[in-house]
């Protein structure tokens, strides 16, 4: 069995770590720490009452073989150095921080998922928005095809569903993180991306529609991004419209091609606690240790 520590346990991504790790087969939630949380996980983690006895704890020691991480402050080598005899040996998933060292891979398992199985020691989150937009993009990407700028407008749900926020486009984090992921793909891409996001509504889905030139007939793009998703576990190409509802709950990304002119527009649609932070740092963690990739995230979706 594979020993996991989650740290901040009690917050949202990692309620539903905890959610998705406790119907995991080949894992033994060992600790879970909390700084604000105590007693049994059930008491602030919904949906789990008798299926866990184990209580928050407020610092871990006990050893583990890989720590996933849902606080904003990196893990410290004094963290590692107390849950290891030898604190090279253990894994680590960011799943909040930003601020951690170029040598850990980034999460997007479709795009780097040789360097997730081969080694990989630790490994950066990817923002819910900027996984959107990159499986939209990367057949492009992989296929040279990214030669103009990336114009993306997409809506997030809330869970209060109050009111509409508008964020401001062109300067959202997202767009270096997803331009420096393309490059990972097409190292000639310096294009401009362009985002818009609108948070609205009770749905806590993602919809992002991605649009780029493209001169090629849909009937000539569409197996591409079928030949780069065929043998991947969570990203699937449709010839229906795709709504947040088909994927609410799951591992899944849709995807959606239509074409207006030379504009290439794909819609792009995940459930961002899940595919886009939890179940993609449980992702993460099967390729690290060698599982199949679905283990543990065979979700069914649960429309609201």
């Amino acid at each position: 069995m594979i020993k996991v520590g989650i740290l901040e346990a009690a917050s949202a991504t990692g309620a539903e770590i905890v959610r998705i790790l406790l119907n995991h087969p080949d894992i033994e939630l060992t600790w879970a720490q909390s700084s604000v949380a105590q007693g049994p996980l059930p008491s602030a983690i919904r949906g789990i009452a008798g299926e866990c006895r184990l209580a928050f704890c407020r610092q871990p020691a006990e050893p583990v073989d890989v720590v996933l991480n849902c606080s904003p402050v990196p893990v410290s080598p004094d963290l590692l150095s107390r849950i290891a005899s030898d604190p090279a040996t253990v894994r680590v998933i960011e799943t909040a921080a930003d601020d951690v060292p170029d040598t850990y891979t980034y999460g997007l398992c479709e795009l780097n998922r040789k360097a997730l199985v081969r080694g990989a020691m630790a490994a950066r989150h990817v923002s819910p928005l900027a996984m959107a937009v990159e499986l939209a993009l990367l057949p492009l990407a992989k296929n040279l095809l990214l030669n103009s700028p990336i114009y993306v407008s997409a809506v997030t749900g809330t869970s209060s569903g109050r009111g509409i926020t508008r964020r401001c486009c062109g300067k959202l984090p997202e767009c270096d993180e997803i331009a420096e992921a393309m490059r990972l793909a097409q190292s000639s891409f310096y294009q401009p991306v362009d985002i818009v996001e609108m948070r609205a509504g009770a749905s806590e889905g993602l919809m992002a529609v991605v649009s780029v030139q493209c001169g090629m007939a849909l009937g000539e793009i569409r197996p591409l991004f079928e030949k780069t998703y065929d043998d991947h576990n969570f990203t699937f190409v449709s010839t229906e419209n795709v709504d947040t509802r088909d994927i609410a709950g799951t591992n899944k990304c849709l995807l959606h091609l239509d074409k207006e002119g030379d504009m290439l527009h794909i819609t792009s649609v995940l459930d961002p606690k899940v595919k886009g932070t939890a179940g993609n740092a449980v992702h993460i963690l099967n390729l690290m240790f060698g599982l199949h990739e679905r283990t543990g995230l065979a979700l069914k979706s649960n429309p609201d």
